[in-house]
């Protein structure tokens, strides 16, 4: 008889250690995904100034008859202003080889919009031989 009723305390505390462990492991799990799953927070897909830079280099580039051979200046906050929160304008000049492999000195404005998803849309391009 007293076998039995330690069985049946034994029992007992089994479940009630399985039970523990259950609300232990749905607590951990339901703290960790209020952490990794936040609540839907609007993103702001914005770019930089940085950014808006280096897409008008490859704009300009492409229109360029040598573009590996273009340098380009360092940016500085007077090339390059923002318009609106997406959209830019850079003030600046380039220096590229022509078909005859003379440097010249290429002034340009270029508009440049940025779309979000990574994609940009060029708005103006001017470009001036000096």
């Amino acid at each position: 008889m007293f076998t039995k009723i330690e069985e049946i305390i034994e029992r007992k505390l089994s479940n009630i250690e399985k039970l523990g462990v259950f609300f232990f492991l749905s607590l951990f799990l339901l703290v960790t995904s209020l952490i990794v799953f936040k609540p839907n927070e609007p993103v702001r897909d914005v770019r930089s100034t940085d950014d808006a830079w280096r897409m008008c280099q490859e704009f300009v580039k492409n229109r360029l008859l040598a573009p590996k051979t273009a340098e380009f200046p360092s940016l500085s906050d007077d090339k390059i202003k923002r318009l609106t929160e997406n959209q830019f304008v850079a003030v600046s000049y380039v220096d590229a080889q022509n078909t005859f492999g003379v440097p010249l000195r290429t002034d340009f404005t270029c508009v440049v919009t940025y779309t979000g998803k990574d994609r940009w849309h060029l708005d103006d391009l001017r470009i001036k031989e000096r």
